[in-house]
């Protein structure tokens, strides 16, 4: 949200830095006006070479490294598996009752938290195993299965942004949103541009 207005922000002082500073208006001709005059032009020319300038230069680098690094960390997350009791039991799918129930007995015990007390995984692997045969054997678990994508039935997760109630409600969805996505897409950066460039 701020990179990038601050990126233009110097570019645009360093392209116009070369630029001459217009005080022909001034009809003195006195040496300690026109010493102002030639100091004033070259310090418009070389407006970006200001400390001020390369504190801006340095906070910019700084923030592309925050964003690159962000990139980077948003894209190697890994995505949400889905619930799948035939991958989790090693079984194709649409296998009998026997070869769940073989597949889940060899898997149980091979991956039971008490036949694996250094492994800090294993109780969690043996709870999926345990919801898996669930998921293909009890008949209420299956239905929740087949349905939900979950044996235990719909989940609970729910995404609100904390506004008044009366803004949460179905007719106002969309206006909040655009509105939102306009000010912190638009009004924000638009804000620091033209702070920046002033």
């Amino acid at each position: 949200m701020i990179v990038f207005p601050l990126t233009i922000s110097i570019i645009r002082t360093m392209l116009r830095g070369e630029k001459k500073l217009d005080l022909s208006s001034r009809n003195c001709e006195c040496a300690r006006c026109q010493a102002l005059i030639k100091k004033r032009q070259a310090v418009l020319a070389k407006s970006w070479m200001r400390p001020g300038f390369y504190t801006k230069i340095g906070l910019t680098v700084v923030l592309w490294a925050l964003y690159i690094m962000t990139v980077i960390h948003v894209t190697s997350i890994e995505l949400l598996k889905s619930f799948d009791p035939f991958q989790i039991l090693g079984i194709e799918a649409g296998a009998d009752i026997q070869t769940i129930k073989k597949a889940y007995r060899k898997l149980s015990l091979l991956k039971h938290p008490d036949r694996n007390p250094d492994d800090p995984l294993a109780a969690t692997e043996f709870i999926q195993i345990t919801k898996a045969y669930t998921a293909l054997t009890d008949e209420t678990a299956k239905a929740n299965y087949e349905k939900y994508g979950n044996p235990d039935g719909p989940g609970s997760f729910q995404v609100a942004i904390a506004l008044p109630r009366f803004l949460l409600n179905k007719d106002y969805q969309v206006p909040v949103l655009a509105a939102f996505f306009l000010v912190l897409l638009v009004v924000v950066p638009a804000w620091f541009y033209f702070n920046l460039n002033s």
